[in-house]
């Protein structure tokens, strides 16, 4: 289901950075991973770095 989320080379498509609702809707979709899903493992760090250099620009309650 997650793999939509990646492009042809098995990255997560640069285009999600660019929404920040959707980075962290599958940022929280991550931490209900269960052991072995190795897509929301590499989900959560790619949302955590992305969703961490953008909180300084975004207004409450999203910053949040």
């Amino acid at each position: 289901m997650f793999t939509k989320f990646k492009n042809n080379k098995g990255n997560f498509k640069e285009s999600l950075i660019n929404d920040v609702q959707g980075m962290l809707s599958l940022y929280e979709a991550a931490h209900l991973r269960g052991h072995g899903e190795d897509i929301l493992d590499e989900a959560l760090v790619f949302t955590a770095i992305h969703l961490e250099s953008v909180a300084s620009h975004l207004s409450p309650p999203l910053a949040a």
